[in-house]
């Protein structure tokens, strides 16, 4: 139930290696003007927490998958700017 405190969120680490993939080789490049400043340094702060030896050995957590689904609204959010200002 979600009332018990030992809830585990289970995202495969295999996910993380794509979100990471994207945001580094993807959308850093994609993001380089003035103006995503702060999302590209949001994107380098989450891939310095998440892309490393002992965040793969953990348990995944809720603040870890609700980080990254801000940062993905984020990123979307950023993609259809660029798409209307084009």
């Amino acid at each position: 139930s979600g009332n018990s405190p030992d809830i585990m969120y289970k995202v495969r680490k295999n996910w993380w290696a794509g979100l990471w993939h994207h945001l580094e080789y993807y959308f850093l490049p994609l993001f380089a003007g003035e103006a995503h400043a702060a999302l590209r340094e949001e994107i380098k702060i989450f891939l310095k927490e998440y892309k490393n030896k002992a965040f793969m050995q953990r348990l995944t957590t809720e603040v870890d998958i609700t980080r990254a689904d801000n940062l993905i609204n984020k990123v979307i959010s950023a993609l259809e700017n660029l798409q209307n200002n084009t």
